[in-house]
C-alpha cells in the first residue's frame, strides 16, 4: 500500500474507481469517468469528508485522526462501510 495514496479520511484512492480509471486509462476504452490520482497527490483538503467536516474541508487539520473526535459517527459508519464492501477500514489506515 502506497503511503501518499491513503487519503485524510483513510480511504485507500488505489481502490477508487477513479483512481484506477486514470491508472489503467480507462477513457481509451470507451468508459467515461473522471480521472483522480488522489487527494494527497493532488494536494487536496478531504475531498470525500470535507463536504460534512469544517475541520477538513478548510484544512485545519490535515487527516481524521489528528481530530480530537477521532474516529466520529460518520467516519465509523463509513469505515463500516467500506470493510463490508472493499475489505478495506479507513479507521485502521488512518491509525497505521
Amino acid at each position: 500500500m502506497e503511503e501518499n495514496l491513503i487519503a485524510p479520511c483513510g480511504m485507500n484512492c488505489s481502490l477508487c474507481v477513479h483512481y484506477q480509471m486514470m491508472k489503467n486509462d480507462l477513457k481509451k476504452q470507451g468508459f467515461n469517468r473522471k480521472y483522480c490520482p488522489g487527494c494527497i497527490p493532488r494536494g487536496e483538503n478531504c475531498t470525500h469528508m470535507g463536504d460534512q467536516c469544517e475541520l477538513l474541508k478548510n484544512g485545519r487539520i490535515r487527516f481524521c485522526y489528528e481530530c480530537s473526535d477521532f474516529p466520529c459517527r460518520r467516519l465509523k459508519g463509513l469505515d463500516k462501510r467500506y470493510r463490508t464492501k472493499y475489505h478495506m477500514s479507513m479507521i485502521e489506515n488512518l491509525k497505521a
